[in-house]
């Protein structure tokens, strides 16, 4: 048999393990690409390769570089006082500096001539201008891009001589420009929940020291000369007389205000409130977004409390639970504990359909006492009142409106959460006044809210009216005057009624007709004083913030910073244009996104939110036309 000859090792194909490396490395990279795209588009927003891409308006993609004006013809006329016309300016520069907003002072002739990259325009005090700035600040507004100006802008030629009011109405769009000088101080009322209103909260009022306004009609002023209460002085409408307001002339957009910027050196936390208003005003006409928060819930401009104040008068009072029954309405009824206590049975009345709030023990003002002995009253009424109903006790009202600095501090060691009172107005919505219980535990705060109460009560409007018996139209209308203020501030309109007064049968007439158009016309909160201000409290802790990201799209943040959740609550973010299509897309995926509706003026996006949960930061991107 012959011998096997040698085994000879089967072949295989050689393995390249350099190729398979490489293959895996050349996958990974690509798969790391497409995420990276995919972040990219997801956040920049979402481009091409191989394609042009679709050209983008200019506006939208030019970065805030503001111009601001010291010119040499306006000067003239602050020859024997440069400090008014230097201040304002140095004003604006301190302000933009503080911002990091890049800025230059330019000259009448760089105006007229070569404003360059600038993308506002800033005049303050600019009165005296020759034809050519004219023409340049028309071209400028032409190109999309901003102008801020103060008082009688354009009111004089080179020389500074008066050519008259047109220039000014034609930028601003209001008429009847005017100028006035009042003897005293000036109050300032801002309007509510507009660009401005991150920290300037509705119906805001400044004191401004006496000088020349400039005045001008217009159909919505951002802000307005009033009086202590908030009303436009003179009896006058909202409407006929501005003291800011803003407005767009094709893509361009304009901001004016008729006061001085500039507020003595003891205004400090005012003039940070003007430096705000500024700073907003620029970011504004710049076309940068702005995001504010809406004040009320379920997307409501304003809010109402009805307000009852009893005094034994039963019959009247179960009379007007009724009304208040038919009309679903719910109400705060203040009482003092001395009666109250007394009249368990209209208590409960009153609990069905409201709340229980104090008026002290015997209505008297606790106005002059030390605040521990303040302390001691209330709470003393607090308690008579929570032992009779079997309800929580939270709210106060001053009798006569009297109070002093004491009030507020023995309202918080008794217990209480808010004051309605209509002295000492400073805003159309509650002020809260924060009292920390303990250095090492900052997070457990107590805080007591005023409730500004700028209308007048039922005592107050029967005085004025003379009117026929029993009364006609025109006595709801004193009423529904102050709520319509109060409404396009978007602050508390307070309906206050005494028992002994328009509790009377003759007056229900007249109370059905107010309540009627409150919630016939008006999208509006109507509420208790409790109800109120834990929805006040809670909504201060929400923070809300835009950041620009690219030409089309916003990141928006919501941050609840409370320890509540808080619900139905509105955001408004004011956007660079007014696009086609908006979508909003949550960044962390399990976020669902929030419905949203873009508002007819002023290129308003409303954002709702179902809820808000406490300790809980929220991102979106706004995405724009994409």
């Amino acid at each position: 048999m012959p011998s096997a000859g040698p085994t000879t090792p089967q072949q295989y194909p050689k393995t390249s393990y350099g190729f398979y490396l490489a293959a895996t490395v050349s996958i990974a990279i690509c798969l790391e690409a497409i995420i990276y795209l995919m972040m990219l588009g997801n956040t920049l927003g979402p481009f091409t390769v191989f394609r042009k891409e679709k050209a983008i308006d200019q506006a939208l993609v030019r970065d805030i570089s503001v111009a601001i004006l010291r010119g040499a013809f306006s000067a003239k006329l602050y020859a024997e006082n440069p400090q008014s016309y230097d201040g304002p300016e140095r004003l604006w520069e301190r302000v933009l500096k503080h911002e990091g907003i890049p800025y230059r002072v330019i000259s009448d002739g760089v105006l007229a001539h070569n404003l360059g990259d600038a993308s506002v325009l800033i005049l303050p005090g600019a009165a005296c201008l020759d034809e050519d700035e004219r023409k340049a600040i028309n071209s400028f507004l032409a190109e999309g891009k901003g102008v801020i100006a103060s008082g009688p802008m354009g009111t004089r030629d080179a020389d500074c001589n008066w050519v008259g009011w047109d220039f000014l109405n034609k930028l601003t769009g209001g008429h009847e420009a005017s100028t006035l000088t009042p003897e005293t101080n000036v109050n300032v009322t801002f309007r509510g929940q507009q660009f401005f209103s991150q920290k300037i909260p509705s119906g805001l009022k400044l004191v401004l020291p006496s000088q020349e306004l400039t005045v001008l009609t217009t159909g919505e002023p951002d802000a307005y000369q009033s009086d202590w209460m908030l009303r436009p002085v003179g009896g006058k409408p909202i409407t006929s007389e501005a003291l800011a307001l803003h407005h767009m002339i094709a893509t361009g957009r304009v901001v004016w205000f008729g006061f001085s910027s500039v507020l003595p050196a003891e205004q400090e936390i005012d003039q940070a409130k003007i430096n705000h208003y500024l700073t907003s005003s620029v970011f504004w006409a710049a076309r940068r977004p702005l995001a504010i928060l809406g004040n009320w819930p379920d997307k409501k401009e304003s809010a109402t409390l009805v307000a009852f104040e009893f005094h034994q008068n039963l019959a009247n009072a179960q009379s007007l639970l009724s009304l208040l029954k038919s009309e679903d309405v719910s109400a705060t009824f203040f009482c003092t504990s001395g009666v109250a206590v007394n009249k368990p049975d209209i208590l409960k009345d009153f609990q069905s359909v409201g709340e229980i709030a104090s008026l002290g023990i015997s209505g008297e003002p606790l106005q002059g006492m030390q605040p521990h002995a303040q302390a001691d009253r209330l709470h003393q009424s607090k308690l008579d009142l929570q032992r009779v109903s079997s309800r929580s006790v939270v709210g106060y009202a001053p009798p006569e409106s009297m109070s002093d600095a004491g009030t507020i501090t023995a309202l918080n060691d008794a217990g209480y959460r808010y004051e309605l009172n209509e002295m000492a107005v400073t805003s159309a919505v509650p002020e809260i006044v924060d009292f920390t219980s303990s250095v090492f535990f900052p997070f457990q705060k107590a805080e007591v809210s005023k409730i500004f109460r700028a209308s007048s009560d039922d005592y107050t409007v029967l005085a004025n009216y003379h009117g026929t018996e029993p009364p006609d139209a025109s006595l709801a209308e004193s009423f529904l005057a102050d709520f319509k203020r109060i409404d396009y501030l978007g602050g508390v309109y307070t309906l206050y009624i005494h028992s002994y007064l328009m509790g009377k049968p003759e007056y229900y007439g007249t109370l059905r007709n107010v309540l009627d158009h409150i919630h016939r016309d008006q999208p509006v909160w109507v509420t208790t004083g409790h109800e109120l201000v834990d929805w006040w409290t809670a909504r201060d802790k929400v923070e809300v913030q835009t950041v620009k990201v690219s030409a089309h799209r916003i990141s928006l943040d919501v941050a609840n910073k409370g320890q509540t959740d808080i619900e139905n609550i509105s955001v408004y973010v004011y956007l660079p244009y007014h696009p086609t299509k908006v979508q909003i897309d949550a960044i962390v995926f399990h976020l669902r996104s929030p419905k949203f509706q873009m508002l007819d003026n002023d290129d308003i996006l409303r954002v709702d939110f179902s809820s808000l949960s406490a300790q809980t930061n929220y991102t979106y991107l706004i995405k724009m036309d994409e």
